[in-house]
């Protein structure tokens, strides 16, 4: 019973937490240009991509969501 409790609530020997315990702070949205293989003349067409970013307060996990084409 003590090595279930352990397991549950315990930390893990890294440091880190434990996939339903995180504590993400706010999202923080990364925009950046990427190219789209296409070229007018030689120049090469780049559009505007963003995706969003996650950081555990208490062990410093990133999760990133999907990377979306931006709008605007």
């Amino acid at each position: 019973m003590k090595q279930i409790l352990n397991f549950l609530f315990g930390k893990r020997k890294d440091g880190k937490c434990r996939s339903w315990d995180h504590d993400y702070g706010a999202l923080e949205k990364v925009e950046y240009f990427a190219n789209t293989g296409k070229y007018i003349g030689d120049k090469p067409v780049k559009q505007k991509y963003f995706y969003y970013n996650e950081t555990c307060k208490k062990c410093g996990d990133i999760r990133m969501s999907d990377i979306l084409p931006s709008l605007s």
